[in-house]
């Protein structure tokens, strides 16, 4: 699971300059005016401005009370009244907050995350693995997305929950894509590289995963060898139609990972995918070496 940080996910610092508090945090006079307007109250005139200020920041409503007390005091500042924490905390449980979060959400003409918003988080996620493998990548397109349409955002959970779901669907559906293109006899041939061979307990995907050493003149036999040996398990170019090199790469990376046995546990459509994306990798790179050779 990617960590928060490693994404573009808005939070609030524990620390806060000064320089941020002012550009910020700092209500403007309309702003004022408005929570004025929407309020009864010090406590739900300060809770109104904090709710609006974070909201701005983070594109997400957060209770007062997992505000930093430096942006709270700032915030206070401009309300000529003293405040409690405990008067916040009732604020954060009150009705009054949801319907100051829906005025402010009007405002700033920002809907609330829901239905619609999850559809079209998710549609830019799918779209987007397929050319990126990393979480954190499909997390940050589903909250550019999200801001362009001007929605708010989920917590963060939910944009995680959301990126595997988008890559598990795409990942299916390049399984699915691999398995119908291959033919009965290329099928057949991934599925020999799990069979040990008789001479020995080792099956072929273990020569497949194994680096011949070094690309050098003296071990040239070894790369020709190997060269001839994965000839014998060359798939047709229909392989990896309109499937980008990197997903390959990250497949073939996967499948590098994995033992005979653990690769006979997954579902069929991912096996062939996988150990197909070694082939083709493994290939590319015996080729480029001995190219280098020369």
């Amino acid at each position: 699971m990617p960590m928060i940080q490693e994404t573009a996910y808005p939070r609030l610092k524990a620390t806060v300059s000064a320089a941020d508090l002012i550009a910020i945090y700092t209500p403007t006079p309309d702003e004022l005016a408005l929570a004025k307007q929407e309020t009864r109250g010090k406590h739900a005139y300060l809770g109104f401005l904090i709710l609006l200020k974070t909201f701005q920041r983070l594109g997400y409503m957060v209770p007062a009370n997992q505000v930093p007390i430096a942006i709270v005091e700032h915030i206070a500042t401009f309300t000529e009244a003293p405040f409690t924490l405990a008067g916040l905390a009732d604020y954060d449980l009150s009705g009054t907050r949801k319907r100051h979060g829906h005025v402010i959400r009007q405002v700033l003409q920002v809907q609330c995350y829901g239905k619609e918003a999850r559809h079209a988080m998710l549609t830019s996620m799918r779209e987007a693995a397929k050319t990126k493998n990393e979480l954190a990548d499909l997390i940050n397109v589903g909250i550019e997305e999200l801001v362009r349409k001007k929605y708010e955002l989920p917590a963060f959970d939910t944009m995680v929950k959301g990126a595997r779901h988008a890559r598990s669907v795409i990942y299916r559906q390049l399984y699915q894509q691999v398995e119908a293109s291959l033919s009965v006899e290329e099928t057949a041939l991934i599925d020999a590289l799990f069979v040990p061979e008789p001479e020995s307990r080792f099956t072929p995907w273990n020569n497949l995963k194994q680096e011949p050493g070094r690309p050098t003149l003296t071990h040239l036999k070894i790369w020709l060898d190997r060269k001839a040996w994965l000839a014998g398990y060359q798939l047709g170019p229909q392989t990896f139609v309109d499937i980008p090199d990197v997903k390959i790469q990250h497949f073939a990376s996967e499948a590098k990972t994995l033992d005979s046995a653990r690769m006979l546990e997954m579902a069929v459509p991912k096996r062939l995918t996988l150990a197909a994306s070694l082939l083709r990798v493994q290939s590319a790179r015996v080729l480029d070496d001995l190219a280098e050779m020369h």
